[in-house]
C-alpha cells in the first residue's frame, strides 16, 4: 500500500476525470483533490493507519488529538488557488502531522 500511495499523481488523477467526462472540473475541486493526495501521500510517509487517516480527514479540531485536516489547510494562505495555493498547504500538512505524532503515543511493532 505504501508504494501504490506514494506513486499517487494528482495531476494525472485530474488528467484522468477530464478525460472521463468531467471536463467541467472546477478550480476549487482540483485544488481539494491535489491537497487532499498531498494529505494522503503524507500521512502514509509519516506512518499513519488508515485509521488515523480518517480520523484526521475527518476531524474538526475539536476532538482528541485536536488535529485536522481542516484546519492544516484552513490555517495558510488562501489568498491563491491553483498551484501556489496548493504548494502553501505542504508545509501546514506536515507540521500538522508531525503535531499528531507528538500528540499520540505510537505502538512499536517488533
Amino acid at each position: 500500500m505504501k508504494k501504490y500511495v506514494s506513486e499517487l499523481d494528482a495531476d494525472k488523477g485530474v488528467n484522468f476525470l477530464k478525460r472521463s467526462g468531467w471536463s467541467n472540473l472546477s478550480q476549487a475541486l482540483i485544488d481539494t483533490f491535489k491537497i487532499f493526495t498531498l494529505f494522503l501521500k503524507k500521512a502514509v510517509e509519516h506512518g499513519l493507519t488508515p485509521a488515523e487517516i480518517g480520523l484526521i480527514a475527518k476531524s474538526n479540531g475539536k476532538k482528541v488529538p485536536k488535529v485536522s485536516l481542516q484546519d492544516m489547510v484552513n490555517n495558510s494562505d488562501q489568498k491563491h488557488s491553483g498551484e501556489v495555493f496548493v504548494k502553501s498547504k505542504h508545509e501546514k500538512i506536515v507540521e500538522g502531522l508531525n503535531m499528531y505524532l507528538q500528540k499520540v503515543p505510537r505502538r512499536h511493532v517488533g
